[in-house]
């Protein structure tokens, strides 16, 4: 997973798919290999970031 700043993905749409696509993909792999727990934590992260960032981009 690349390395992105907060503020990158709150100005920069296509950082964000990036970073959230690449989440996505972690979130997969948990499930696939029995870490239901883990899937879910990362899961809800991801959808509270997602959430907030686009928040924060409605302002821009």
């Amino acid at each position: 997973m690349r390395n992105f700043t907060y503020d990158e993905l709150a100005v920069d749409p296509a950082k964000r798919k990036i970073f959230l696509d690449a989440y996505a993909e972690l979130i997969k792999a948990c499930k696939k290999y029995g870490f239901t727990e883990a899937a879910k934590a990362h899961a809800r992260n991801r959808k509270r970031l997602a959430d907030d960032l686009a928040l924060i981009d409605e302002e821009f």
